[in-house]
């Protein structure tokens, strides 16, 4: 059997209404993350954020309605993702691109990704050029991921799917941080379950 794309994958997610469940069940992971960026961060002082792998733009709309956020970009290859999202939120910008070529012309003070960054054959090298390219001089980046190496819950995803996945460890993610030249990174793994090492949750600055 063919594997299919992540971007094939989403859009028929999104066709079906799956994008939905997918907003319930990350809900709480993402609401922890925005606990951790104001507890870790001056929330006020950003303005600006992206949203790589956005999906229907639901965690954008999370955080533009918990920060005074003068813009928003979401970005996702998924075609029908992006015109969900544009369905529901006129108040942010929304473009339909292949992430892992994509040339940001903007930066942004706030980059953050929720369960995408792992679909991507080579996330450090987006992350370095997502951090060069798109970041402002003291950007705060957030990311989650429920697919890792110490999930082994997850590691049987990519084969249920029948996408491609990368499976790295916690340290393989940190690591890809660092070498982009990030600071100050901080990781937990949170919602764990009998079943689950729960979400990992990483940040780094600029």
């Amino acid at each position: 059997m063919k594997i299919k794309t992540a971007i094939d994958e989403f859009n028929n997610w999104a066709q079906i209404g799956k994008d939905v469940g997918m907003q319930n069940g990350h809900n709480p992971s993402v609401a922890r993350m925005i606990e951790i960026l104001e507890e870790r961060y001056q929330t006020n002082d950003i303005e600006t954020i992206l949203d790589l792998g956005c999906g229907n733009g639901w965690m954008l709309r999370k955080i533009r309605n918990k920060l005074k956020i003068q813009r928003a970009l979401g970005v996702d290859g998924a075609e029908q993702m992006i015109e969900n999202a544009k369905k529901i939120d006129s108040s942010s910008s929304y473009l339909c691109t292949d992430i892992s070529t994509w040339i940001p012309n903007q930066t942004f003070d706030l980059i953050m990704s929720m369960e995408f960054i792992y679909y991507l054959d080579n996330p450090s090298e987006v992350f370095n050029r997502i951090f060069h390219e798109a970041a402002d001089q003291n950007s705060i980046f957030i990311i989650g991921i429920d697919h890792y190496k110490e999930n082994e819950d997850s590691l049987s995803w990519p084969n249920d799917l029948n996408v491609k996945m990368k499976t790295l460890s916690i340290n393989d993610w940190i690591q890809i941080y660092s070498s982009c030249g990030m600071k100050n990174i901080y990781y937990e793994q949170y919602g764990a379950t009998e079943k689950s090492e729960g979400t990992l949750i990483i940040t780094g600055e600029k």
